[in-house]
């Protein structure tokens, strides 16, 4: 006789031998996979501290080297705007591929229509009546470090506001990372949803010369996002193990990324020769397709060259003066002194305005990080800027 109690109390305890070999199994993988991740996350921190180690780019929170940038500010009032612009990330685009979330904080504010609001703020869709602009650029414009009524577009309407003839409205369409070719497209979005302004004005120079290849700064994770969708999901989650990363590495940082080009070592002259005019063929070929389409429309179009830390500017009051821009922005320094060939041949125009060089007689502190001005560098510019305009009879 099949003794059934004896069968069923056997396949019992193979079933709980099984369950227990398969649980443990299970919490041993996590637990690997646990210290794995906390010695990848480590090694990412090491590798950033060692990055930033004698040459920080910014200071997260107040430090007495940024009291001169904010003037009257306590070390509190620092701290938040710091953190409003932390907080500040980004969200798809499409055609250009990204542009700030909205964001509501007490300094830093990101509309939901796609500008940062400035002081005294016009409406939108803009009036007709009132002379529009839109100012475009990268994070530089859009004011990371400080307030809304501190960017340049935020000077610049005031200052237009002086000009008794205006009633002006900007609109602070800078954007991280964006490079004249997002920015013309942007003004093309714009336009089409039937958003046109008086004059539009672009501020570059940084993001150009920073993604030398033309292409805009996410283009390598949309790529990837892209190639995902051949891979099979069982594959994707596999080798987002920490265990598997740590032995075969991370596949999202195999790619060669510009940086990691720039820290091959010196550049060569004629490498650099060759990046250089690339980049300033690319604006000025960018800036011929704005002209073309801007003039039909009843646009003013105005190109700037937008000041950086690395040329015409005494490093004594360089906060970050030791930041490694060589490393980090190869082509910038060179491109700028080309540029300034260029400006001073006349052959970009009256609507080109050359502001590369208007802080080299400044001696104090101009930049709230390694690139970004303080709200009296952005004064500056917007001011250099609504000058030229009206020396060279651009406004109305």
């Amino acid at each position: 006789m099949i003794d059934r109690r004896g069968i069923l109390r056997k396949l019992g305890e193979s079933y709980r031998t099984l369950a227990i070999i398969v649980l443990n199994t299970l919490l041993a993988l996590i637990l690997v996979n646990l210290v794995f991740s906390g010695v990848l996350d480590l090694k990412e921190y090491l590798r950033k501290r060692a990055e930033r180690k004698g040459a920080p780019y910014s200071y997260r929170t107040y430090n007495e080297a940024l009291a001169p940038v904010y003037p009257g500010m306590t070390a509190a009032q620092v701290n938040l705007r710091l953190d409003d612009t932390r907080h500040v990330t980004l969200g798809y685009q499409s055609y250009t591929q990204f542009k700030e979330r909205p964001f509501k904080g007490t300094y830093v504010n990101a509309d939901t229509r796609g500008f940062r609001p400035i002081k005294d703020q016009g409406p939108w869709p803009p009036d007709k009546k009132d002379f529009t602009v839109f100012v475009f650029g990268g994070s530089t414009v859009f004011g990371y470090g400080v307030p809304d009524y501190d960017t340049i577009a935020s000077h610049a309407q005031a200052l237009l506001a002086a000009h008794k003839e205006l009633s002006p409205r900007v609109y602070n369409f800078g954007r991280c990372s964006y490079i004249s070719v997002q920015e013309r497209i942007l003004l093309e979005k714009l336009i089409l949803g039937g958003a046109i302004p008086r004059m539009a004005i672009f501020i570059d120079g940084l993001n150009d010369l920073a993604h030398y290849d033309g292409q805009p700064a996410l283009t390598k994770e949309l790529t990837a996002f892209m190639d995902e969708g051949e891979v099979p999901t069982a594959r994707k989650v596999l080798r987002e193990l920490p265990m598997v990363k740590a032995f075969l590495g991370d596949p999202k940082k195999k790619d060669t990324t510009r940086r990691d080009r720039a820290e091959g070592g010196s550049l060569g002259a004629k490498e650099e020769d060759e990046v250089v005019s690339q980049v300033l063929a690319r604006y000025r070929s960018n800036k011929a397709l704005v002209e073309a389409f801007a003039k039909p429309l009843g646009i003013t179009p105005v190109f700037v060259w937008q000041p950086m830390p690395v040329y015409g500017y005494d490093q004594t009051y360089n906060i970050f003066g030791r930041f490694d821009y060589q490393k980090f922005t190869p082509y910038v320094k060179p491109g700028y002194e080309a540029m300034a060939k260029l400006a001073a041949s006349g052959e970009l125009g009256e609507n080109f305005i050359w502001c590369g060089d208007i802080q080299r007689e400044k001696k104090e502190p101009l930049y709230v990080d390694a690139y970004h001005y303080s709200g009296k560098m952005s004064h500056m510019i917007a001011s250099h800027i609504v000058t030229v305009l009206k020396e060279r009879k651009i406004l109305p």
